[in-house]
């Protein structure tokens, strides 16, 4: 039994074929079988997708038992979300710069501001 008897899969498409038949191809940068050679040259055709529709009905963005009450908290979340800026998740030993003068410094849970110019990070 010869090596051109052994079947070997094709890690391109999968599919068996005999070892001997695989040749180096440049466009995949391995070895492929003859199918797979054959067809290196053409382009696929692009899978045609569906356009999102932005505006989806209300029963599909919303869980079931939504109603008034979680509206409202929704609204309060968002409101609470545009006052407080959005603060990275700091941890002790952190490297920050202060956004008034520029400042590097390493992040202490003791201060809660810039220990050059006193404002808030």
């Amino acid at each position: 039994m010869g090596s051109a008897d052994v079947s070997v899969k094709c890690r391109v498409c999968g599919k068996m074929a005999r070892a001997g038949s695989f040749t180096l191809s440049a466009v995949h940068g391995m070895m492929v079988c003859p199918d797979c050679m054959k067809n290196a040259g053409k382009k696929k055709e692009p899978e045609k997708k569906e356009p999102l529709n932005m505006q989806q009905p209300a029963s599909e963005t919303r869980p079931a038992g939504w109603d008034r009450d979680d509206e409202e908290i929704e609204k309060l979340y968002a409101q609470k979300q545009r006052m407080n800026p959005k603060r990275p998740h700091l941890e002790e030993g952190m490297k920050l710069k202060c956004r008034n003068c520029g400042y590097v410094f390493v992040y202490r849970k003791i201060h809660n501001d810039c220990p050059y110019c006193g404002s808030g990070f």
